[in-house]
């Protein structure tokens, strides 16, 4: 069966998306840290995640569903670790020294891809490409 990339537009909480940023807790050294944000998205598209075989818990809130979606910094292959590209609005790379860390509130689109395992569980790969902001 093969992969599913859905677009989750919504608000972003707690992005650690840069290296100076990642997540290095004491229980994901093997991974030598992890990017994440957390997502409150709509209802359809928390739906159409479920349905791509999403496992990552949902959370119902005021504003719709949240999600915490993540990427280890060293993966178990290449293509699933490393940070993950962040564009502005316009597409253009996050430039950190000019515009700074993304702050709780913030509008954006992650994207993620849902990918079967061969042990028959689906695993989703925090984004693919961008959490992209749209109105920072």
């Amino acid at each position: 069966m093969p992969s599913t990339q859905i677009d989750i537009k919504g608000t972003l909480e707690w992005a650690k998306v840069f290296e100076s940023n990642r997540d290095q807790a004491e229980w994901n050294t093997d991974t030598n840290g992890e990017y994440k944000v957390t997502v409150t998205t709509d209802k359809k598209t928390a739906d159409a995640l479920k349905k791509a075989g999403c496992q990552k818990k949902m959370e119902e809130v005021d504003g719709g569903v949240r999600l915490t979606v993540s990427r280890p910094h060293t993966g178990s292959q290449d293509w699933m670790g490393g940070a993950p590209i962040v564009a502005d609005v316009t597409g253009k790379a996050w430039d950190l020294q000019d515009k700074g860390l993304i702050g709780n509130g913030s509008k954006g689109i992650v994207k993620v891809e849902s990918v079967p395992h061969k042990d028959g569980n689906w695993y989703t790969i925090g984004w693919t490409s961008s959490p992209r902001s749209c109105g920072l």
